[in-house]
């Protein structure tokens, strides 16, 4: 029993808390030097156009068109606000995309220090040095808000699986996480099998009904909502997804006849 406790506590207290929020401020530190000088400007049409969207939000021009992109409000309205406060450059243009890198590796510091000092550090240092991380945070792409707000969403469930706080509210955070996800980018719905298999066997254990009954109304009720006002907007429940289709057909238009 003594030895389990032991195992226990040192498993838990992997390095002494003050060098383990040492490890975390340096690799914060790291990560904003890395984002400064690996940043090479606007370097893909991406950029260029969800920079061009998000100023157009701030003149009061803005739209949702045939441009599937366009429909990525998740993404255009963050950047609009950021741009309008800090100006537009390549380094402004890109905060909204770093902030979500970092808030990750601190959630992951922050997971390490209840759970085990190893998480944070691994998953710290893997973010820090990951070509994946150093490129969608140094350019306007949505992979890292999206990926902040599936992680977050999950994070809940793991909270509730732990019997750690009111199961109403991580049901509510983690239906606004994952609805945050999909109007910044809809192919969140690749993580779509695995929300299904959680519900499904929490159902056949019997446990977590009241969670999923909350978060899973929420859902649909949000998403309902999103398609009736496409609906009434442009006579297409459906229209994003069917936008999306059409903007991705393999010819030559969809690669080099963009407005």
């Amino acid at each position: 029993m003594q030895s389990t406790i032991f195992v226990s506590m040192t498993f838990k207290k992997f390095i002494a808390p003050k060098t383990y929020r040492l490890a975390q401020l340096g690799i914060n530190i790291a990560f904003l030097l890395v984002w400064y000088f690996a940043n090479d400007g606007l370097a893909f049409w991406d950029d260029y156009t969800y920079l061009n969207f998000a100023n157009q939000i701030n003149e009061g021009t803005f739209e949702i068109t045939t441009n599937h992109f366009t429909s990525r409000i998740g993404l255009l309205y963050p950047v609009a606000w950021f741009t309008d406060i800090l100006g537009v450059n390549e380094y402004t243009a890109a905060v909204y995309p770093m902030l979500c890198a970092l808030v990750l590796i601190n959630l992951f510091f922050w997971i390490g220090n209840r759970y085990g000092h190893w998480i944070g550090l691994i998953a710290g240092f893997m973010l820090l040095v990951d070509y994946h991380t150093i490129t969608f945070s140094t350019h306007l792409f949505p992979e890292l808000p999206v990926a902040l707000s599936v992680f977050g969403a999950l994070f809940c469930y793991d909270l509730v699986n732990r019997r750690e706080g009111d199961f109403r509210l991580l049901a509510l955070l983690m239906a606004l996480l994952l609805y945050a996800a999909f109007i910044i980018k809809t192919s969140m719905f690749i993580v779509g099998p695995l929300f299904v298999f959680l519900v499904i066997n929490d159902f056949i254990r019997r446990r977590n009904k009241g969670f999923w009954y909350i978060s899973v109304s929420l859902l649909v009720f949000a998403f309902l909502i999103h398609g009736f006002w496409y609906k009434e907007m442009f006579g297409d429940f459906f229209y994003r997804f069917n936008n999306i289709s059409d903007n991705h057909q393999a010819t030559v238009k969809t690669f080099f006849d963009k407005d």
